[in-house]
């Protein structure tokens, strides 16, 4: 009882950093924040019962790391537990499309409001092969035919059927979400950052550029800009017809980047 009495600091110490490294080993948010402030609260007590004199800024930074991860959980709790009204059409989307990758109500409801609703009409084509994609749509009423080179593609078109009868489900109700997602993980550097930049002999060089260079070099950046070519990820692989009138949500890049940046949870579904 001694031993314990005197070593109770140190062993709850010591299973603060196990709680601490169990959180990174863990993929849902909630319990790594979780597991990472009862780590921060273990370093508290240990430095409020085991230093003497106590030392207080070790304890504040680790009460600092446990208070701005009680506010996050509080964010995600609150994110998870939020009670929305849906439609019966609302419903069906969110069960469909959204529920199984882990978007909670709240999130699906956000995601809606975001969207503008587009209208097409019998044979109407959406996007052609090769054209540049900046926005995701989401098929919700109708059927799309998808092609390449005039071959009708399954997967990657749209049918009420599809939901039941392909492995996996109506996947081809989304259009351009492989790019986005490509972008976000990946984006494009800018033609400003890869060209390589030039050396400076000396500022007195620099100095003594006369007009007639800069509006040379204005005019080969402006050609190299015009002749480079979109990168291939962000073009279309297939040609989307509207087999009968379709109705669809459409987002932008940077609308769903915007809200993707905006929370963990989102991200990670």
């Amino acid at each position: 009882c001694a031993w314990l009495k005197q070593n109770t600091p140190v062993l709850i110490l010591n299973f603060g950093s196990i709680c601490t490294l169990t959180g990174f080993t863990r993929k849902d948010v909630l319990e790594l924040r979780a597991l990472s402030m009862t780590g921060s609260i273990s370093s508290v007590i240990y430095f409020a019962t085991h230093s003497r004199p106590i030392a207080w800024v070790p304890m504040a930074w680790s009460s600092i790391f446990a208070l701005t991860n009680a506010f996050n959980i509080h964010k995600i709790l609150d994110e998870r537990s939020h009670r929305v009204v849906l439609t019966e059409e609302e419903e069906d989307l969110f069960v469909e499309h959204f529920m199984p990758h882990g978007v909670t109500p709240k999130q699906f409801k956000r995601i809606i409001e975001a969207a503008t609703v587009v209208t097409l009409k019998k044979n109407e084509i959406l996007q052609k092969q090769n054209d540049v994609m900046n926005h995701v749509y989401l098929v919700v009423k109708g059927h799309t035919r998808a092609s390449v080179l005039g071959r009708y593609v399954t997967a990657a078109s749209s049918a009420p059927h599809h939901s039941d009868t392909l492995r996996g489900g109506d996947s081809g109700a989304w259009i351009g979400e492989m790019i986005f997602l490509g972008q976000y993980k990946n984006p494009t550097p800018s033609l400003k950052n890869r060209r390589p930049s030039k050396s400076k002999d000396s500022n007195d060089k620099e100095e003594n550029k006369t007009k007639e260079e800069n509006d040379e070099e204005s005019e080969e950046v402006k050609e190299d800009e015009a002749a480079t070519p979109q990168p291939i990820r962000n073009r279309s692989l297939y040609t989307i017809t509207a087999k009968d009138d379709c109705t669809l949500l459409r987002w932008s890049h940077e609308e769903l980047d915007k809200m993707l940046s905006s929370s963990t949870d989102m991200r990670s579904a």
